[in-house]
């Protein structure tokens, strides 16, 4: 069984920028991996780019129908038996270097459970790099979570039952780092690890509208995993959107913290405890 099982899904993508990819992985330093590669039905002829590359650790798979992406995504966690699992954008490039830094910091990090990186955008340059350890208010401000660069501990998302949520064609990573978030570790690396593809006209003005609701939709859903008690979660609503934008995280963190005590969930709010939750 391979260490790692690199996920690709493809719909749609320049035969360019899908050669790039499949090289960048290929042509890893760490070398103990499997590649699946699932075409979602696209127009071009995405096996007869796959079967051109004679390796023998690519796997090749075409649905039926096209599915969209959470459930490529998911359908791709069921073909993985390997320890850790890395996503792989159809059209983004991997450093040479990503699986060595990214297997070997998990190794050593065994309680972290996802880790993403910062990630270099392209071709204008500029990197983007988010919190070193993620919490649960990170997640309430925006996705800092980088899906393009993102490897994952299979045991644990199989263990907490973790799938994408496939009524999310946009936002989906965002979706499911804002549920796997309350039962695993979440960190991010300073080390840039990947070139982001930043592709012309990539987000219509209803693609950047639905956007913007589906992160509303999983923001509502995070307060309400804190408290089905609406006065206590409007006067959260208010503090955090009060609080977080104007002030540095630890700030916040100061003024609230989330702990499981005596088989209940207590939200403490500047030292005053609130029973919120039953476990």
């Amino acid at each position: 069984m391979p260490k790692v099982s690199v996920l690709m899904p493809v719909y749609n993508v320049k035969e360019e920028y899908l050669r790039e990819s499949i090289e960048s992985i290929l042509h890893q330093t760490f070398k103990d991996f499997e590649f699946i590669i699932l075409d979602d039905c696209s127009k071009n002829d995405v096996e007869s780019i796959v079967n051109s590359y004679k390796d023998t650790r690519i796997r090749f798979y075409r649905n039926d129908k096209n599915l969209k992406v959470s459930a490529c995504r998911n359908k791709l966690l069921d073909l993985s038996n390997s320890e850790y699992v890395a996503f792989q954008d159809a059209d983004d490039i991997s450093y040479a270097e990503r699986l060595k830094v990214q297997v070997e910091y998990l190794e050593r990090h065994r309680d972290v459970s996802i880790l993403s990186a910062a990630y270099e955008t392209y071709p204008n340059g500029k990197v983007v790099s988010h919190c070193r350890n993620v919490k649960y208010f990170d997640l309430l401000k925006e996705c800092c979570v980088a899906q393009p660069v993102v490897i994952m501990r299979l045991s644990s998302i199989r263990y907490c039952n973790l799938k994408y949520s496939e009524e999310f064609d946009t936002s989906e990573d965002y979706e499911f780092w804002s549920r796997a978030i309350k039962y695993l570790k979440i960190e991010n690396l300073t080390n840039v690890l990947l070139k982001y593809r930043i592709r012309e006209n990539s987000l219509s003005h209803s693609d950047t509208e639905l956007i913007i609701k589906n992160d509303m939709r999983i923001r509502e859903a995070m307060f309400d995993f804190l408290t089905s008690d609406e006065l206590l979660k409007n006067y959260l609503k208010y503090t955090f959107l009060k609080s977080y934008f104007k002030r540095k995280n630890s700030f916040l963190e100061n003024i609230f913290s989330i702990r499981n005590v005596d088989k209940a969930k207590v939200l403490t709010i500047m030292g005053r405890k609130v029973r919120i939750k039953s476990l």
